[in-house]
Parts: C-alpha cells; sequence; structure tokens
C-alpha cells in the first residue's frame, strides 16, 4: 500500500465519521419534523441517539440492540433494557444537535426546525429539570434509608 492509498483510507474515515456523529434531522411523510438522529462510539459501544419531537432523548446500544432482534426473531426471551429507555435531554445537549442538525438542511427546513425547537425549548428544560429533582431525590434516599428495622416501636405507658 502506497503512502497516497493510505491518506485517501484515513480520509475517508475521517468523512464518514464526521458523518455519522453529525446530527440529522428526519421527517414523517407528511414533511413534519420528526427526530434527529446521531451515533456516538464504534463497535461494541457505539450508541445511536435519537432526539424526537416530544423533546425526549433515547440513547440505545445499536450492539445490544441488534442482539435482541436477533433472539427475538429465534423466539428467544427478550427482557427490557433499561438502557435504551427514553429520558429528557439536557437543554444544552438539544441544543447543540438542533444547531448541528440545522447545518445539513436547507433554510426553510432549517427555519421549521428552530421553529419546532422554539416552541418546545422551555418543555425541555422543565422535562430536564423535574428529572434531576426525582434523580436527586431517589440518590438521597439510597444514601440513607429509613427502613423499618432502624425506626423504634412505639409503645405506650399502661
Amino acid at each position: 500500500m502506497t503512502e497516497a492509498e493510505a491518506q485517501q483510507i484515513l480520509d475517508d474515515y475521517a468523512e464518514v465519521r464526521e458523518r455519522r456523529m453529525t446530527p440529522t434531522a428526519y421527517y414523517d411523510d407528511e414533511g413534519n419534523f420528526e427526530k434527529i438522529v446521531y451515533y456516538d462510539g464504534y463497535g461494541d459501544d457505539e450508541l445511536r441517539v435519537t432526539l424526537y419531537n416530544s423533546g425526549y432523548i433515547r440513547r440505545v446500544n445499536t450492539k445490544r440492540e441488534s442482539e435482541k432482534r436477533k433472539r427475538a426473531m429465534l423466539g428467544g426471551f427478550v427482557r427490557r433494557d433499561t438502557q435504551s429507555r427514553s429520558i429528557p435531554v439536557q437543554p444544552h445537549k438539544a441544543d447543540s444537535m438542533v444547531k448541528r442538525a440545522k447545518e445539513g438542511l436547507d433554510e426553510a427546513k432549517a427555519d421549521e426546525l428552530q421553529q419546532w425547537y422554539d416552541r418546545c425549548r422551555e418543555a425541555i428544560e422543565q422535562n430536564w429539570s423535574v428529572y434531576v429533582q426525582r434523580r436527586c431525590r431517589e440518590k438521597s434516599v439510597k444514601l440513607s434509608p429509613k427502613t423499618i428495622s432502624q425506626l423504634k416501636p412505639f409503645r405506650q405507658k399502661s
């Protein structure tokens, strides 16, 4: 292999990597915004990250997902994977995804995407705030749980 061929392979790799990691906006059959998708990582650690028009984000390990589909087609038991649940998106991540997704769109579609985002930005912030508060509450309970065995029974004097 020549040095020029090796350089071409590296350039192709960098181009594909950039394309995979650039958020892409998808639309339904009627032309309405549906979701933004990008890929992160490679191989066993590859994640498909999807921001839905509901303001929730879903991170799915693509290898694990393909293995689950394979087991399901073969009639095997498939348990619900907690790693693929939808959770609220962090507002700054949503900002970044929308900004990068708009770069690949024509001006009309970019404006439409921005209008959608402007309408749901407040909901994204509220969903994230509620999620963080709930997680903090769950962590504080785990750090100092009050169990029934720790409580002294109440006895009345007779």
